[in-house]
């Protein structure tokens, strides 16, 4: 069984990520409000999680980016503006590691 390996809280959304490498969210992050923690399934397993006022990004176990929120500013680290509703891995890209500020990453 896994535990609670770390927790991270964004502007008004939780996450939670346990030793086994899977992510739970909560509260309200670009859709439904998810009282309960809500397992988070990208494919890959997690192995690092950052949350900014109203975005995520973070690192699967293959140095992939993971990555949702609202996107304005390029906060998701991409070529564009829009809004990446539901996690979505970015495995052209791989990093050591990352982090997110209120409004950027």
């Amino acid at each position: 069984s896994s535990g609670i390996n770390a927790e991270y809280g964004g502007g008004s959304f939780s996450l939670f990520l346990t030793t086994d490498g899977e992510l739970y969210q909560s509260g309200y992050l670009l859709g439904d409000l998810l009282k309960d923690p809500t397992l988070i399934t990208t494919g890959e397993k997690i192995r690092e999680i950052s949350a900014g006022l109203d975005h995520v990004a973070g690192l699967t176990t293959e140095s992939h980016l993971i990555r949702w929120g609202k996107g304005q500013h390029h906060k998701l680290v991409a070529e564009t503006e829009n809004h990446i509703a539901e996690p979505t891995v970015w495995d052209e890209v791989t990093l050591s590691t990352v982090r997110c500020g209120p409004n950027k990453t």
